[in-house]
């Protein structure tokens, strides 16, 4: 009997799908319908997380950029104010600080807009992931609907997130959780660099029966 080699395996059982279920899903084959918390998949979607961090150190980088002609403004207007009102002097600097203000709010409405859409980018293309994984996981099942819930719990001190809870879509569901089988899909379709900056804990997502 020929047998294959180590990497050849390798090869195909990375190209598989991760279809292994887990139990807090179990039961979604068998009623044909699960639910799936999107909002946990996308803080521990590896390639999401990676974009998110690394736009973090841009915004700084805009910060920085604007505070320093924030501040070159302020001495400009410090200078103004030392002519006197109405002098030729006054006059030049106000229209000269009147200008590097409009210039100012340009540039930070570009550079405001600019990062937006990056991020707006990043979402876009991390749904379409996600969306991609659960249509995938649904049809292997042969499951007809994928309700989406929140699984985590409301703080009893947060009136808003009291409320948010009462008015959830979800309240029960018996094992049809299969958000951490969307995670493990994402995970091995699209893996993180670095790996131990990607998981977000959540003691309450796909453990108990009742949302």
């Amino acid at each position: 009997m020929k047998t294959l080699p180590v990497a050849a395996i390798a090869a195909l059982l990375f190209a598989a799908p991760a279809f292994a279920q887990n139990q807090a899903g179990i039961n979604a084959p068998k009623y044909g319908f699960a639910v799936v918390d999107v909002n946990y998949v996308f803080k521990n979607h590896p390639q999401f997380r990676e974009k998110l961090e690394g736009m973090q150190g841009e915004v700084q980088q805009i910060e920085q950029q604007l505070k320093g002609k924030a501040q070159g403004l302020m001495t400009l207007e410090q200078k103004r104010n030392s002519f006197k009102p109405g002098s030729d002097e006054f006059k030049k600097a106000d229209e000269e600080l009147a200008t590097g203000k409009a210039s100012f709010e340009l540039e930070k409405n570009r550079l405001q807009k600019g990062f937006l859409e990056k991020e707006a980018k990043a979402y876009y293309e991390a749904y379409g992931q996600v969306q991609a994984e659960i249509n995938r996981y649904a049809k292997h099942y042969k499951i007809g609907i994928v309700f989406r819930f929140n699984g985590e719990e409301p703080d009893p001190a947060i009136r808003q997130q009291i409320l948010a809870g009462i008015n959830k879509p979800v309240q029960y569901q018996d094992s049809v959780d299969i958000t951490p089988d969307i995670i493990a899909m994402v995970k091995a379709s699209y893996p993180a660099k670095n790996p131990s900056k990607t998981s977000v804990a959540n003691p309450t997502a796909g453990n108990s029966g009742q949302y």
